[in-house]
């Protein structure tokens, strides 16, 4: 026999029992509290309605002709499509060796003839309910893994991202200190060479002719490699809101675990600020850096506190990066900037996991920050801890 009332009950309960009377009373019991409600009394056709109809939950006599309950659940658990349903047995056998058959068939639960009402009521809502805190666990889990993966993968698209820019910006910058040092010496040589020519002869006049069209060939050269390091720094710019890039680079950060939980984060964001037109990946880059030094300046510190802010003025944008790490001694300020200088001790003088400098990261930022007419402001005292900010005119867009 089999049977099935619908309600509008999304919790469906398959009920197994080869007394049809027992099958009554329980109809009538959840008939009453709007579940839907499979009744059988075959256990061969009980097996095969579990896995078409896919209950939510069984309930399951013990002794049953054919195939006894034990074995049924047995057979469910061990079926790919039936494995996840919870059964409970309900049985007139009590003794302590059949309850503990139950669980080990795979029951989750053994209640006993005669059947008190609230007492299966309570128990169905009971696993009811931990199942759908499973699933729904399960679906979170899930979501979370997706958003983990995702996380990962603009992570490492960012991050690629950024170290091609940042060595764009470290071979421009040598380019122009090499062009720059060049350059002098150069027009010394061709300066010299005009003079020579009013006191040499026709035939030394031919070679120094060579060698002003040797020096002014690597003069070209050297223009060129300045226009085309110039283009390789020139982008499209947009409008940028410094907030919303604050908010998803520190985002972005918590995928260090350091920085996610060991770390306190404050922001006092002033929620007026301007949108301003700059290259996004700019100023992300620049506040990457300063972000990093952070973190880096409050290695083993026994505070270690994040603060971040905005604010502005008539004619300026301001972002403050705070921490409360080792500082920087005076003397060394006013090095800071400089291309190849670290306060920070090199690679080959750490234990692995310490941080490191190379010099190279806050004298990007100020090359950055100068295409749009910005700079950086630092305020430092040993053991106190450091203060970096990023100027930016209200109208950077006007970039050098």
């Amino acid at each position: 026999m089999s049977e099935t009332k619908e309600t509008n009950q999304s919790d469906t309960i398959l009920i197994v029992d080869d007394n049809k009377l027992i099958l009554r009373i329980f109809e009538k019991i959840f008939a009453e509290n709007n579940y839907e409600i499979i009744l059988e009394s075959n256990s061969t056709k009980a097996e095969e309605l579990a896995v078409t109809l896919q209950p939510d939950i069984i309930l399951l006599d013990v002794m049953m002709p054919y195939i006894n309950g034990f074995t049924l659940c047995s057979n469910l658990k061990n079926n790919e499509k039936t494995k996840h349903i919870p059964v409970i047995f309900i049985s007139a056998r009590s003794s302590t060796e059949d309850i503990v058959q139950g669980f080990q068939a795979g029951g989750i639960d053994y209640l006993t003839k005669p059947i008190q009402k609230e007492e299966v009521l309570t128990r169905v809502r009971t696993h009811l309910s931990l199942e759908h805190y499973k699933k729904e666990l399960a679906q979170k889990n899930a979501e979370l893994q997706s958003i983990n993966a995702n996380l990962e993968k603009l992570v490492e698209e960012k991050t690629k991202a950024l170290i091609s820019q940042e060595k764009q910006a470290i071979i421009g910058s040598m380019i122009t200190g090499v062009v720059h040092n060049f350059r002098s010496p150069l027009t010394a040589i061709l300066g010299y060479l005009e003079l020579l020519e009013d006191e040499l002869s026709e035939e030394s006049k031919l070679f120094v002719n060579q060698i002003q069209e040797a020096a002014e060939y690597l003069e070209e050269m050297m223009n060129g490699l300045m226009i085309k390091s110039r283009m390789d720094q020139s982008t499209k710019t947009e409008q940028v809101d410094l907030n919303a890039l604050i908010h998803r680079e520190l985002e972005f950060f918590n995928a260090n675990l350091r920085f996610k939980h060991e770390i306190e984060k404050e922001l006092h964001l002033d929620d007026s600020l301007p949108k301003v037109t700059v290259m996004y990946s700019d100023i992300a880059q620049v506040f990457e850096n300063l972000v990093n030094n952070a973190i880096d300046a409050m290695w083993k510190r026994p505070l270690q506190k994040l603060s971040v802010s905005t604010e502005q003025d008539q004619n300026y944008l301001y972002i403050k990066v705070s921490d409360t790490g080792c500082g920087i001694e005076a003397d060394k300020l006013p090095m800071i900037f400089d291309p190849f200088y670290s306060s920070k001790p090199r690679k080959d003088e750490t234990k692995e996991g310490e941080p490191y400098g190379t010099g190279l990261g806050l004298h990007t930022c100020q090359t950055i920050l100068k295409r749009y007419n910005g700079f950086l402001k630092v305020q430092s005292e040993p053991d106190q801890g450091s203060t970096f900010t990023i100027v930016l005119p209200k109208t950077a867009d006007k970039r050098a």
